[in-house]
């Protein structure tokens, strides 16, 4: 009787964690970054720049990362053979971030952490470097559009962090 009683709550919290994971899931499409008012300047900006105008310009299948690995290849942090150089990335990021306690976390949990968690093994390292990144840019968001959808990811981005955790 009490292994049924541990089998059903192992199972009902790996359903709970597989359900959060998907729900999660939304926070990584790029119109989610609009939501915090400050994170969406910052990405216009970013975005709008000259030099990436072509990366963004780019079609293709969105788990094939060309776009990430064009951005990646401008910024100066992929090498020649199209991997993430971590030790590029994080000058970049130092050069190009202003929040201090944003860049640690970054730093942290994406640079130093595991980006596993952050996608699943067909997705490539720049993808689910781009998804910790936005993980952490949401999670310090200091000012959030309060309508639509967004009122529902506010709430839901610091359940979102415990997860990926």
């Amino acid at each position: 009787m009490y292994r049924l009683v541990i089998l059903s709550i192992v199972a009902v919290s790996a359903l709970a964690d597989e359900m959060g994971m998907r729900e999660c899931g939304r926070m990584f499409h790029p119109h989610t970054v609009r939501c915090c008012k400050k994170t969406s300047e910052l990405k216009d900006k970013f975005m709008l720049s000259e030099d990436l105008k072509e990366c963004f310009q780019m079609r293709g299948n969105p788990v094939t990362c060309e776009n990430e690995v064009c951005i990646a290849k401008k910024k100066g942090f992929a090498t020649d053979d199209d991997k993430l150089d971590y030790t590029k990335l994080e000058e970049v990021m130092t050069k190009e971030i202003d929040d201090k306690d944003l860049l640690a976390d970054m730093i942290k949990n994406c640079v130093n952490g595991d980006l596993e968690k952050y996608g699943p093994p067909d997705f490539c390292e720049f993808m689910k470097m781009r998804h910790c990144i936005s993980m952490q840019m949401l999670n310090h968001c200091p000012d959030w559009d309060d309508a639509g959808e967004c009122s529902k990811l506010k709430g839901a981005v610091a359940d979102c962090v415990k997860l990926f955790a």
